[in-house]
């Protein structure tokens, strides 16, 4: 699957993906391994993921002159165990590690702290309390600048946390979720986020983040669309349908051209 994903995802301009998850070690090491190759062909990193102890570390990467440490965690693995001595293999969140990870990445240059937070309830568009715990305790001074994520295969708010912005789940870009008794409409809704960083005298400052709603159109192939209202018309009632339970969850996040008319 890894063969197949990887080349469209750096095709499509990915140049770093968040790989910790519930589903890191369904393949075993073999699984991670495989993956982990993949990306490194197609020269997209990668954080979640590691070979050795060493690749558990905190990942730091230039982006546009501003050294970004891109941290990744997971709730859990499904019941699997890392193999014996190599839990080092993905990272689990725990409010203490990310902290610490934060304080070790600032040591070695970085400028900003950004967190990928695999959590939640699937098909709950309400961040649990333990999400919300967990965004208090990592988001103090010195934390983390910016959590991004999902495992909800739905939408959840974005929030500012101790004055840090928050996006809580962007549920699937690309969704394979059959829309169903167990599944609803609203599993094939996501967004691509913007989130504009600055650096002044100041420190850090992560701008207000602009969403622009997406929606799997399976008629056509999984082809991922960006909806307007222009488009959103175009495209018929699932997709108008899509565009308004997008707004309803990210109100007042969603850039202006998508807003409703």
């Amino acid at each position: 699957m890894a063969r197949d994903v990887v080349p469209a995802l750096a095709d499509a301009g990915f140049g770093h993906c968040s790989t910790a998850s519930n589903h890191v070690l369904d393949r075993g090491v073999a699984g991670i391994e495989a993956t982990m190759a993949a990306l490194g062909r197609a020269g997209i990193t990668q954080s979640g993921m590691a070979r050795d102890a060493s690749g558990a570390e905190p990942f730091i990467r230039d982006v546009a002159g501003v050294q970004v440490a891109l941290l990744s965690y997971t709730y859990g693995y499904n019941g699997i165990r890392p193999p014996a001595g190599e839990s080092w293999r993905s990272n689990l969140i725990d409010p203490a590690r990310i902290l610490r990870d934060a304080s070790v990445a600032r040591s070695r240059g970085a400028q900003v702290v950004v967190a990928s937070m695999h959590w939640g309830i699937e098909r709950s568009h309400v961040p649990s309390d333990e999400q919300r715990r967990v965004a208090r305790a990592v988001t103090v001074p010195g934390g983390v600048d910016l959590i991004v994520r999902q495992h909800a295969h739905v939408l959840q708010p974005i929030e500012q946390v101790n004055g840090k912005w928050v996006l809580y789940g962007l549920s699937n870009l690309v969704s394979n979720m059959p829309v169903d008794s167990r599944w609803p409409a609203a599993s094939q809704d996501a967004a691509l986020v913007e989130v504009a960083v600055t650096m002044g005298p100041a420190g850090v400052t992560v701008a207000r983040p602009v969403a622009h709603p997406t929606w799997v159109d399976k008629r056509a192939g999984w082809t991922i669309r960006v909806l307007t209202p222009r488009s959103a018309a175009r495209l018929g009632a699932d997709a108008r349908a899509s565009l308004e339970r997008t707004q309803e969850i990210l109100d007042g996040f969603v850039v202006p051209g998508a807003a409703a008319s």
